[in-house]
């Protein structure tokens, strides 16, 4: 097995490690599970899509989820969240046997928000109607989404402050820029699954960057055949990354450590670098927007490669991304 983990340094106001995964549908592997184990991390977050909402009801299934978990609660804090896949189909029965996950070192939130020492972990997921990528622009959408946050109480300042979302889709609008984000330090996200941003927010010249820049970590994670390759994904990039959204655009932080910015007005990216990220932080701090994916199969080119992400929060400012492959 191989497992992608890419690490990132950000800023926080004490040290700390987290980890980062989302997208199992129902892949619990007890392997995996120890390789998280074995991560220096204090925190181990689940991003949502756990299951489809209809297997929360499957004894079997729910069992084998809860056998993954007691091994990483032995010594880490699991934060576990609800994605727009859980949320089908989803039952008062099914609903409570999400909620009654809560034991020791496990805290599953819905649209709540949990304390654990120096650290506030707030679940935000809006409804299913709000997941399509096509319609994050939409005012309806984007009133929905607001609307879904308004019964989630504004973090305290004090705390290092994490909003867990699932869709990172949901934060490319301004008004919900505004809103929201600009209570949390971090933001942390999965739903992309295979790895890619819709052609609609990309443009040919980044997708060359892209493509020469993660060349060497792409090559070392899908593995090539005649008939499933990168071709057959055409404009569309490795999710692994860290936004950080202001109302004129974003930055773009790579496993690749190359930043990148999007210009809004003029629908266009350009090579960005340490300096100027830093310089925008310091005159208004923004959220990182931690961006990971699927942890479970590849379907769609039928290949397999699980990964997680890993946050390493220090006390000085630091904008790094580096990618390691493990392999068994």
């Amino acid at each position: 097995m191989k497992t992608y983990n890419v690490t990132y340094k950000l800023n926080a106001e004490h040290d700390c490690n987290y980890i980062v995964l989302a997208d199992l549908h129902e892949y619990f592997s007890i392997k995996l599970a120890q390789k998280i184990k074995e991560l220096d991390a204090k925190f181990v977050i689940i991003a949502g899509d756990i299951f489809n909402g209809i297997n929360w009801t499957n004894e079997k299934k729910l069992n084998k989820f809860k056998n993954f978990l007691n091994i990483i609660k032995e010594n880490k804090k699991v934060i576990v969240c609800l994605g727009n896949h859980d949320l089908y189909g989803l039952s008062k029965k099914g609903f409570k046997n999400f909620k009654n996950l809560k034991e020791e070192n496990i805290y599953p939130l819905y649209n709540e928000t949990c304390i654990i020492d120096n650290d506030s972990f707030t679940n935000f997921l809006p409804t299913v109607s709000t997941f399509s990528y096509l319609s994050q622009e939409k005012k309806r959408t984007v009133t929905r989404i607001l609307k879904s946050y308004e019964g989630i109480k504004a973090p305290d300042p004090k705390y290092t402050n994490h909003l867990i979302a699932h869709n990172p889709y949901h934060f490319i609008h301004n008004e919900v820029i505004k809103n929201i984000s600009k209570h949390y330090d971090f933001i942390e996200t999965g739903h992309f699954h295979d790895g890619w941003l819709p052609t609609k927010y990309l443009d040919k010249s980044y997708d060359l960057c892209l493509d020469k820049g993660l060349q060497e970590i792409i090559k070392n994670i899908i593995f090539h055949t005649d008939k499933y390759s990168l071709h057959v994904m055409p404009r569309r990039i490795l999710s692994r990354g860290t936004a950080y959204m202001y109302e004129d655009g974003y930055f773009i932080l790579l496993p690749n450590n190359k930043i990148y910015f999007y210009n809004k007005k003029e629908n266009k990216y350009t090579l960005s670098n340490k300096s100027e990220l830093k310089e925008r932080l310091n005159k208004k701090r923004v959220p990182a927007i931690v961006i990971t994916g699927a942890i479970n199969t590849f379907d769609r080119i039928k290949v397999f490669y699980p990964y997680i992400t890993t946050l390493k929060c220090v006390t000085k400012d630091e904008y790094k991304a580096t990618a390691i492959i493990k392999e068994d």
